[in-house]
């Protein structure tokens, strides 16, 4: 932008660019109807897997959001209109899986609410949703009546999954390898997937097998989230996209050992206990892996603090998963085998370590380098 001669013209030109500049450290824009955020946004350590969001927008001052790295929030309001994309940024994207934790909290005056997620070729950078020609599967979010729970929709079949509140960890396999594959499942097992059909998964609960998809021909190199109805807040975070075989290791996943492990930062290990209401620590899967793990987590309780890291076999942690103030809900969380410095660990047992409040869980895990 070349800058002006004029004193008039200078004073202006400077007020905008230092509301640009606010907006921008701010990380939340109101009133633009479409940012470009590629080249400014970088992940955080804690989500180093997740691509930058390429757009997101609002369509009026009323709505706002903030953006980062694998990471979406937005309180959108009535007749407003919001979306964001990013590319799939898999070099072979015929089968995939994507993962991120969904919480929604509806209007108070409980008027139904239409989202949807499509996974395809070819979208626009525009606050508007794409045609089922260019998708090659779509899922609904849709509000419930109470405004404070949510639905996920097969918008084929025009069917509804049970109702979810709080932060839900999300997990969509999408198969267009032309043979069935067999990935590994939230809850530990290795689920088999046709080709051209896509499973949705709620936490360790399957709530659609199997599902058609939307266009067999269509590519998978972009995803898009399109929010035109309704208002509310919605935050999508941790997204990761993964090769849909990224998780079979060469055999069953398996349950950690009987053992709890070391004391692990002073305090004493703890085997995982069922019978505690405020934790749940689900089993890592898969395990042993080579490349990645997931482990899932529940909080029933409060808001408390949690902190999730990873600890080697003599009680030092070697990497941060997650740390601060989490709500009730479902959450999920990724290790690729790589310390805080970002270097790959070496073979061997390591334990993932949850705490929140004063509780602790400790499950042990094993990786294995190819």
């Amino acid at each position: 932008m070349p800058i002006p001669r004029s004193a008039s013209s200078l004073r202006a030109w400077m007020a905008l660019a230092a509301s640009l500049a606010l907006a921008a450290s701010a990380g939340r824009v109101s009133g633009a109807e479409l940012v470009a955020v590629s080249d400014e946004v970088t992940a955080a350590p804690d989500d180093a897997t997740a691509a930058p969001w390429r757009i997101y927008a609002v369509s009026s001052e009323r709505s706002q959001f903030s953006a980062g790295a694998g990471s979406l929030s937005v309180k959108l309001a009535p007749g407003d209109r919001a979306s964001c994309s990013r590319s799939i940024g898999l070099d072979d994207p015929s089968g995939l899986v994507c993962r991120f934790n969904l919480a929604f909290a509806g209007a108070a005056d409980g008027r139904e609410t239409e989202q949807v997620l499509r996974v395809g070729s070819g979208f626009g950078d525009s606050n508007a949703d794409e045609p089922d020609a260019s998708t090659f599967g779509r899922l609904g979010i849709r509000s419930t009546s109470s405004a404070r729970g949510f639905e996920l929709r097969d918008l084929g079949a025009r069917r509804s999954s049970g109702t979810f509140f709080g932060t839900q960890a999300v997990t969509w396999a999408l198969n267009h390898t032309g043979r069935t594959v067999t990935y590994a499942a939230p809850d530990g097992t290795l689920e088999p997937l046709a080709n051209d059909r896509m499973d949705i998964w709620v936490g360790r609960t399957k709530v659609f097998d199997e599902m058609a998809v939307t266009r067999s021909t269509a590519e998978m190199t972009d995803l898009k989230w399109f929010w035109g109805e309704g208002a509310g807040s919605t935050v999508i975070d941790h997204v990761e996209i993964v090769p849909l075989e990224d998780g079979v290791a060469g055999a069953a996943p398996q349950a950690p050992g009987p053992s709890a492990g070391p004391a692990i930062g002073g305090v004493p290990a703890a085997a995982p206990a069922a019978s505690d209401p405020a934790l749940e620590l689900y089993r890592p899967s898969p395990n042993p892996f080579a490349r990645t793990t997931r482990f899932a987590y529940a909080i029933s309780g409060a808001r408390e603090r949690v902190d999730v890291g990873v600890y080697d076999v003599v009680g030092r942690r070697i990497r941060a998963l997650t740390s601060g103030l989490q709500s009730a809900g479902r959450y999920e969380v990724a290790w690729d085998g790589r310390n805080d410095a970002g270097d790959h660990v070496r073979n061997g047992i390591y334990f993932l370590r949850a705490s929140i409040g004063s509780d602790l869980r400790v499950a042990r895990i094993a990786y294995l380098v190819k």
